[in-house]
C-alpha cells in the first residue's frame, strides 16, 4: 500500500495502489469518448493524417522571403502551436486566425494544431502569414480543397472579424512568391496596385477572408 502523511496534523492516509490504475483507466476512457465525439461532429477520422500547406512570404530587410506554412491537425488537447523562429507578431496571429475563422463561419478544429513556418532556420516577422495559416488549417481539416493552394500565394493580415488587412512591402512579398513558382497571389485591395507591378503573377485583391467548404 502507498501511504502519505499530512505533516503537522498527525493524519495518516492510506491510498490503495489499485486506485491509481482505476484513475488511468478512467482518463483513457474519457479521451476515447472525447475523440469519438469530435469525430462525429467534425466528420474527420482520427486515424487519417491531416496535413496541408500554403505559401506565403515575409519581408527580411528590404527583400521578400517566400515561406511555406505547414499545418498538422491531430488528435490531442486542443491548442495551436507555431514553430519556425516566429516573431511576436507572428505568434500573436494564433488569436487573429482562430477568431477570423470562427467569425467567417468556419470551424476551428477542436484538436491539436501545429503550424511550422519553413524554412525553420530563418526568422519570420510581421503579419503577412495570417491568411496562409487560416487557409492551411481549413485544408488540413477538410473544409477547403488543398488543390486551391497549390499555385496561389496567400499574403495578408487577418482582423478578428475575418476581414483582410494590407501589409507593408507587398511588391517584395509577391516577387518572392513568384520566385517560389506561384502564378497567383491573394492580397488586400490596398496592396493590389503594388502587387500588379510584379510580372508573371496574377494578383487577386479582396477585402476579406472567405473560407470555402468542400
Amino acid at each position: 500500500a502507498c501511504a502519505s502523511s499530512a505533516v503537522g496534523l498527525g493524519v495518516r492516509m492510506v491510498i490503495p495502489p489499485f486506485s491509481f490504475g482505476i484513475g488511468l483507466v478512467a482518463i483513457g476512457a474519457w479521451l476515447l469518448l472525447t475523440q469519438a465525439a469530435v469525430e462525429r461532429v467534425s466528420g474527420i477520422s482520427g486515424g487519417v493524417p491531416m496535413l496541408a500547406n500554403a505559401l506565403s512570404a515575409s519581408v527580411v530587410g528590404v527583400d521578400g522571403l517566400p515561406g511555406r506554412v505547414e499545418v498538422d491537425v491531430s488528435f490531442g488537447l486542443p491548442g495551436l502551436t507555431i514553430a519556425g523562429l516566429a516573431g511576436s507578431a507572428v505568434l500573436e496571429g494564433r488569436e487573429r486566425v482562430r477568431a477570423a475563422l470562427r467569425n467567417s463561419g468556419c470551424e476551428v478544429p477542436a484538436r491539436r494544431i501545429t503550424i511550422t513556418l519553413a524554412p525553420a532556420d530563418l526568422p519570420k516577422e510581421g503579419t503577412s502569414h495570417d491568411l496562409a495559416m487560416a487557409a492551411a488549417i481549413l485544408a488540413a481539416s477538410e473544409q477547403l480543397d488543398p488543390s486551391a493552394l497549390e499555385t496561389t500565394a496567400l499574403i495578408g493580415e487577418l482582423a478578428l472579424d475575418g476581414s483582410l488587412r494590407p501589409v507593408p512591402g507587398a511588391m517584395a512579398l509577391v516577387a518572392a512568391a513568384r520566385a517560389a513558382g506561384m502564378t497567383e497571389a491573394n492580397v488586400h485591395v490596398a496592396n493590389g496596385p503594388e502587387s500588379a507591378a510584379v510580372r508573371e503573377v496574377t494578383g487577386r485583391a479582396g477585402p476579406c477572408f472567405r473560407g470555402g467548404r468542400r
